[in-house]
């Protein structure tokens, strides 16, 4: 009986041990968790969100079209393209210079036309056409060349329409005989001379300057 009684009193005291120390790991732990709030909080927040991430995919798993319909892809904006304008393309124009025939233009100044030009365009054109000629046929004398001799002879003569000539003269003397002489030949190798009765009407006397110079 006494062994009995001990039994019961030895498990006895030892409810109330582990009653005291439940009640004080409970308080213990009621204190940590008041220190601790945002870990508390934190760990809540992962329970929520695990819980909605396994209903989402609970919900997947029954409706797969309707998810894939849910899902939108991406909407790709298109890009603006600027050209850039290309300047206006400039036409090239080439002006073609008109230009007349030297040859025709310098025949054009000698040959009077048909119906007509001054009387004193006529005599410049005339003379013109005898100084050509005569400076054609014109000789240096040798003997002059020697002695280095230069001058300016002029000589007179009458012209008639057929291009003859008839008393030709030295009216002023260069000083030298030979090139006065040479300035005579001249005249008379150049006639008859060409074209005279576009410009003359009738017999003329014209005085003429043949010049000698040594180059």
């Amino acid at each position: 009986m006494k062994t009995l009684k001990n039994s019961k009193s030895f498990h006895y005291t030892a409810s109330i041990v582990t009653h005291a120390l439940v009640f004080f790991l409970m308080v213990a732990v009621f204190d940590a968790a008041k220190e601790m709030p945002l870990l508390g909080n934190t760990a809540v927040n992962t329970v929520n969100s695990y819980v909605m991430n396994e209903r989402d995919v609970q919900a997947v798993s029954r409706n797969p079209s309707q998810a894939a319909r849910d899902v939108r892809p991406p909407v790709l904006k298109e890009r603006e393209t600027v050209t850039a304008e290309k300047p206006a393309e400039r036409a090239l124009v080439i002006r073609q210079k008109k230009t007349e025939p030297v040859e025709a233009a310098h025949q054009s100044e000698i040959r009077p036309s048909a119906s007509g030009i001054s009387q004193g365009a006529r005599t410049e054109a005339l003379l013109a056409m005898l100084h050509a000629a005569i400076q054609k046929q014109q000789r240096y004398p040798v003997s002059a060349v020697q002695m280095e001799r230069e001058g300016r002879a002029t000589v007179k003569f009458t012209l008639f329409t057929d291009g003859s000539i008839s008393s030709l003269r030295i009216v002023n003397s260069s000083g030298t005989d030979s090139l006065d002489g040479a300035a005579l030949a001249a005249v008379r190798d150049a006639a008859p001379f060409a074209q005279v009765k576009q410009y003359l009407d009738s017999a003329r006397e014209f005085s003429i300057d043949v010049v000698f110079e040594l180059a």
